[in-house]
């Protein structure tokens, strides 16, 4: 049996702001989702701590921006019990908003 993580948190205009979820099993992270606001501005983007291990998108330091609802992405990344995963919202737009995000843990095969 796998894990679903949900982060999600309102970013202000004009902010960054970050959640972290303890990763409850070891396994493979599969799938992520992120709904984004259909009119852009508002930049993403997942940690794996510790070590601050970009996964999406793997460039340091670089927030992915889409306009509007985006379909599930598959992955195929290992993670361990209690990893953190880190997202971080990064918000250009001149109202508050949301992008929340779903992220799949698959548990491991025997």
């Amino acid at each position: 049996m796998g894990a679903v993580l949900y982060l999600s948190r309102r970013i202000g205009a004009g902010s960054l702001v970050s959640q972290e979820e303890r990763i409850p099993r070891s396994g493979t992270l599969t799938q992520l989702a992120i709904g984004f606001p259909s009119g852009g501005g508002l930049g993403v983007r997942l940690l794996l701590q510790p070590g601050d291990r970009n996964i999406f998108p793997s460039k340091d330091g670089v927030y992915i921006d889409f306009r509007g609802p985006l379909s599930p992405m598959a992955l195929n990344l290992g993670v361990k019990n209690n990893q953190r995963l880190r997202a971080e919202w990064s918000n250009s737009l001149g109202t508050a908003s949301y992008a929340p995000i779903l992220a799949v843990i698959a548990a491991p095969t025997p």
